[in-house]
């Protein structure tokens, strides 16, 4: 039986429902977020809380924790809204997640038909399913925009 690397430790210790169901991706960066990762920026984190001044969050979007202004950030990168989280040829997407308070995490569709997330400052992980990361509440909306 293969030893577990520290980061795949860490994502079991916080994340017992992806067990068996992950690959790490990453070294933990504090240099991005799972938010900014969807939206392929992992050169500067997302977050609508003024007092980060270092974060950055899109202009046009409401400064709140809600799934309506996260959505409204995705949108000014392109998404839209869509029905659910399946492949689509020429399209990527994107799940948001949400646990009753507000938005807590983003992740995204791979063209593998795996999962791609940034778990907070940890690591970026690739998981098979949107309920592997369950401790992030659920998921409340999906997104899509056209592969550049």
């Amino acid at each position: 039986m293969a030893r577990l690397t520290y980061e795949e430790q860490w994502v079991i210790a916080r994340f017992p429902g992806a067990r068996g169901h992950f690959t790490v991706a990453s070294q933990p960066s504090l240099d991005y977020n799972c938010f900014a990762y969807a939206a392929h920026e992992t050169h500067r984190r997302w977050a609508p809380f003024p007092e980060r001044q270092n974060d950055y969050w899109p202009p046009l979007a409401p400064r709140d924790i809600s799934i309506k202004a996260l959505m409204m950030a995705f949108e000014t990168r392109g998404f839209r809204e869509c029905v659910d989280g399946s492949a689509e040829q020429g399209y990527e997407k994107i799940a948001l997640y949400h646990n009753g308070l507000g938005a807590t995490h983003a992740a995204r569709l791979l063209p593998s038909g795996r999962w791609a997330s940034k778990l907070g400052d940890g690591c970026d992980i690739e998981h098979d399913n949107l309920e592997d990361l369950a401790e992030y509440g659920q998921v409340r909306a999906f997104m899509k925009r056209k592969q550049p």
